[in-house]
């Protein structure tokens, strides 16, 4: 799979197989997670793995009761507390594995930068066809001090990106994507309009809307195959909607962009 190809298809898994992940497989995730960018290079992370589904469930039940015994201590508002009242809710979702990211370093940048190493590691998940789902419920009871003693982990360190994975029984379906906001500077001043220019890009598009109907972009531009992601952004930002490339192709071999809701 290619990187923009994981980056579009990543999705938040919460059904998975009754299939265990090879230590070597989450070794190799976590390396990716590690190539994320840090302030400084201080590269200020630490990686806790569970395996055993079992004790993610136990933990799981441990987890949502602390929440749900200390509401007025979490700042999780109505809507949060809807999702985990029903007896059945289980935070973690049977998952087989349980990757925890901690931040060893109290430094300003420390917790930003173990969010760039959360996503590598989804990313690279996704990659090889194996689902995650960012855990946010699971922190302040994972960032107790007698749960990290109990699981071993120094006290100092803060966890920040609890991540469960496994293999999906099915992928879900996109969500779609609110229409992007770009600021476009010039000469360290906003651009007037806030609308890009695409007239000068060679850029030509064919965009499908729901009802069937076609819409050429730039009509008056040459033709061009394929279409930066940067320039299909700046497209969406003009139009007002949301597209995602799509095989089909017109009959001029010029690839239809299809509209996402």
């Amino acid at each position: 799979m290619e990187l923009m190809d994981a980056i579009r298809e990543r999705r938040a898994v919460r059904e998975f197989a009754d299939t265990a992940l090879d230590r070597s497989i989450l070794e190799n995730l976590i390396v990716a997670a590690t190539q994320a960018p840090s302030a400084m290079n201080l590269q200020p992370w630490a990686f806790a793995v569970l395996t055993n589904r079992r004790g993610i469930d136990d933990y799981a039940e441990r987890a949502k009761k602390w929440l749900l015994d200390h509401w007025t201590q979490t700042g999780l508002g109505a809507p949060a507390r809807k999702i985990l009242d029903p007896a059945d809710f289980t935070i973690f979702y049977h998952a087989p594995a349980l990757v925890v990211v901690l931040a060893t370093s109290s430094g300003r940048q420390a917790d930003e930068d173990c969010c760039l190493a959360a996503q590598n590691l989804m990313l690279a998940a996704r990659d090889q066809g194996i689902g995650t789902c960012w855990i946010g419920f699971a922190r302040p009871w994972l960032d107790l001090p007698a749960t990290k003693r109990e699981l071993g982990l120094p006290q100092q360190y803060r966890v920040v990106a609890p991540v469960v994975l496994g293999y999906p029984t099915k992928w879900p379906e996109p969500h779609g994507r609110k229409p992007v906001e770009i600021h476009w500077l010039q000469d360290g001043a906003e651009s007037k309009s806030g609308r890009p220019d695409l007239t000068a890009r060679g850029v030509e598009v064919v965009l499908k809307d729901f009802d069937g109907s076609r819409t050429i972009y730039p009509t008056e531009l040459p033709l061009q195959r394929f279409i930066h992601t940067a320039e299909i952004q700046d497209l969406e930002a003009v139009v007002g909607k949301t597209y995602f490339k799509t095989e089909e192709t017109d009959d001029r071999g010029r690839v239809i962009y299809a509209e996402q809701r």
